[in-house]
């Protein structure tokens, strides 16, 4: 025990020297004391920094994302605007310009039923709209009115089979008959096959029978082609308004 109490008294006294001889020695080593304890503190405060970093990234990456997912609705939004602004526009310069008579309406739903091929308008009775009414666009004709309500009317479009009107073909003065066909196409039949009838050559309604006005462009021809019986050939009409894109109508009183 005295021996163990001899050896306590002299590192006291070696310690007491050193720091009176070379206080230096204390200081680095109180320094290193106190770097050594505080290392743990010092990686679980990166730790806690790098995690908070972390979630800060990742909540401004999400607001991000949202404001992206945002503006590109807004873009869209603003860009349908815009569309809609020409149709309503390309509307009103027809409706200005027409010698017709016109209503407008939306379309606001399409009938799938095969024999009808057809859609529904936001106007009826109420608003002028009559059963044999001609509908078109300021790109072409679209179809007739067949069935009206107070508010709402059925129009059938020309591509439907049952579908019957007039036309002239503009350059060659060809009258003949467009018909609805299957795939949303129409066809002029009944054109006699020693007329100068070419590609390209624009397709009007003739005026004949009453139903539709005589001069509304419908399309042009696509192709043309011989019956079986020689006589007569048909022309498949490319329309000029695309009935599967139809939003706003005009109705022809």
């Amino acid at each position: 025990m005295r021996r163990i109490k001899n050896r306590y008294i002299l590192a006291i006294v070696f310690l007491v020297t050193l720091l009176i001889l070379k206080p230096s020695f204390f200081v680095r080593t109180k320094i290193f004391l106190f770097e050594t304890l505080s290392l743990p503190f010092k990686i679980v405060n990166a730790i806690k920094t790098s995690l908070n970093s972390k979630s800060s990234y990742i909540k401004e990456n999400a607001y991000l994302r949202e404001k992206s997912a945002l503006l590109a609705l807004e873009l869209s939004r603003m860009a349908n605007i815009t569309k809609e602004n020409e149709r309503l526009r390309a509307l009103l310069n027809f409706e200005k310009l027409s010698s017709y008579k016109t209503i407008s309406a939306e379309v606001i739903g399409r009938i799938p039923s095969t024999w009808v091929k057809g859609i529904l308008i936001n106007k009826g009775e109420k608003h002028g709209i009559k059963k044999r009414m001609a509908v078109c666009t300021p790109k072409g004709l679209v179809g007739s009115v067949i069935e009206t309500g107070p508010f709402t009317s059925k129009v059938m479009l020309i591509t439907n089979p049952n579908s019957r009107i007039g036309i002239l073909l503009e350059n060659s003065r060809q009258a003949g008959v467009l018909v609805g066909a299957d795939k949303g196409v129409c066809k002029a039949i009944y054109l006699e096959m020693d007329s100068d009838i070419k590609d390209k050559e624009m397709v009007v309604t003739s005026g004949f029978g009453g139903l539709f006005p005589k001069g509304i462009i419908i399309g042009e021809v696509e192709k043309i082609e011989m019956e079986n019986r020689g006589f007569y050939g048909y022309a498949i009409v490319k329309l000029s308004q695309d009935l599967n894109s139809l939003e706003e109508v005009l109705c022809i009183e």
